[in-house]
Formats: structure tokens, sequence, C-alpha cells
């Protein structure tokens, strides 16, 4: 069965200003949902496989200037029907490396 995996953010705008970047979805002002990873998979019944999904563009933009990227992990089914079926839903948090600190070493 194939699967779809996709990371999505809410930006919140107050204005013109981005004013927050969050998982879930807002219920006021201007929003726009950015997708900031994506991927697909197929596998057999009773079948488990660990995937990796990287961030695009606007994801690693986002995560360099806040840092911290909290994103709604969503998992879709595709279905004989038209519409794909949710499987799982959950927050993924992703953390930036400090580069300063990384090189310890002289």
């Amino acid at each position: 069965m194939p699967y779809r995996a996709r990371l999505t953010v809410t930006e919140r705008f107050k204005g013109h200003k981005l004013i927050a970047v969050t998982a879930g979805a807002s219920r006021s002002g201007r929003v726009n949902v950015v997708v900031v990873g994506t991927t697909s998979v197929t596998l057999k019944a009773g079948q488990t496989q660990t995937v990796r999904i990287t961030l695009s563009r606007a994801g690693k933009r986002l995560l360099a200037r806040r840092h911290v990227l909290k994103s709604r992990l969503r998992i879709t089914q595709a279905t004989a029907k038209a519409a794909a079926a949710a499987v799982s839903s959950q927050i993924v948090t992703f953390k930036a490396t400090n580069k300063r600190h990384a090189h310890q070493g002289h």
C-alpha cells in the first residue's frame, strides 16, 4: 500500500509581519500552511520501515531563523477511492545545531 508522509507548519501573520510559526491550526488572523517536507513509501501488509524525510528549502529557512521548528507529521494511505485516509498524526520538533560550538578542538 502506498503511504505519504507530510510535514507542515502554520504561519500566522499580523498584517504582513510573521508573528508565529506553529504545528497546529491557527484560529485567528491571516494564516499560511507551509509544507516543509514530504515523502512517500510503499509497504506490504505487516511490514515496517524507517523513513527519512528531508526538510524542504522553506523548512530549512524557518529552522535557521527560529532555531526550533515544531511541525505536524501526517501520514496518509492511498485508498481505492480518490480520497486518502489519515493513518497517523503527531508533532515533530526539529532543533538547529549550534555551529559555533560544533568544533570544540583547536
